[in-house]
């Protein structure tokens, strides 16, 4: 595999990992990434692996290896697009292995299908998206399919000002730069206190100031409404504007060492049409406070909220 900048793509075959996939490839040729297609031959019971012979296990694994080999050796469009793809095979739990690999080769991006859900709250917790955007170290981009979607340059970003904000937005103009993508910030309000509006807008101008230092094109919108869930203003908020992806950097703290994905991140993963992008924070991730973004975040008035 080469040195150059690679996107994980976990491909099964059904509807939406091939939507992935044509979606990485739109990702990729913009970012000038190669493409790493993950195929996981999914952990067998005890009662299966006393069946199978070593023969016979040797052959689910070449019939897989020669399957994703064909995937890439017949797409043409990796050829006019100068995309370069490599395929990996891997045994095991589904997420755990794609965790493992996205450790070990540091893509810049893993893109993943998911499913619609009639019941998100049964359904969500036990779905392997839902484990890898939890879990992973590296940004995810979960979505349905890929028809309407054709380029990545126009992000939605929402906002909760009530929170410390000034590492996402540090973390939002790194992926704006790789993506070479606009940023529309938005942030709802559901009350109508003068003073609230007064503070709410002056965080967003000074947002606005932050990614227009760093030449990102940046519109921000302030939404006042009683209306619920956030999750529904915001995904028809994304459609309205037409935007190409929706951005998440959420966490809750359960206790000192986990993170989880907030409710409304979850809902908006869920129903959203659009690519949804999302960048959990683990410990271990955190910007230093001397990276060298924090410099345009001085934040005398302590607009952006108390620092951990």
């Amino acid at each position: 595999m080469s040195e150059q900048p690679t996107i994980l793509v976990p491909v099964d075959y059904r509807p939406q990992s091939m939507a992935a996939y044509e979606y990485a490839k739109i990702v990729a040729e913009a970012t000038s990434c190669s493409l790493t297609l993950l195929y996981v031959i999914e952990e067998q019971g005890f009662f299966t692996k006393k069946i199978l012979n070593k023969e016979q296990r040797a052959a689910i694994i070449h019939k897989a290896e020669s399957t994703l080999k064909e995937l890439i050796q017949n797409d043409k469009n990796l050829k006019v697009r100068g995309i370069s793809a490599f395929p990996i095979i891997q045994k095991g739990k589904v997420y755990q292995r794609i965790i493992k690999i996205a450790a070990e080769i540091k893509p810049k991006l893993i893109i993943m299908g998911r499913t619609d859900s009639s019941n998100f709250k049964k359904n969500i917790a036990g779905t392997n998206t839902h484990h890898i955007v939890r879990e992973a170290n590296t940004p995810v981009i979960t979505i349905k399919g890929c028809d309407e979607v054709t380029t990545t340059n126009h992000i939605l970003l929402p906002l909760d000002l009530t929170h410390p904000v000034r590492e996402k937005i540090a973390k939002a103009i790194e992926m704006a730069k790789f993506l070479d993508a606009k940023i529309c910030v938005l942030a709802v309000l559901q009350s109508n206190w003068l003073s609230k509006k007064i503070k709410f807008k002056k965080i967003l101008n000074e947002i606005k100031r932050i990614f227009n230092k760093y030449n990102i094109e940046c519109n921000t919108y302030l939404k006042i409404t009683k209306k619920s869930p956030i999750s529904k203003i915001i995904n028809d908020f994304a459609l309205e504007i037409k935007a190409d992806m929706i951005m998440l950097m959420t966490q809750q703290e359960m206790n000192i060492h986990e993170y989880f994905i907030g409710s409304t991140a979850q809902e908006i993963i869920n129903e959203s049409d659009l690519p949804v992008l999302t960048i959990i924070p683990h410990p271990e991730l955190k910007i230093d406070i001397k990276h060298h973004l924090f410099k345009a975040l001085v934040d005398p008035m302590r607009i952006f909220g108390k620092l951990e």
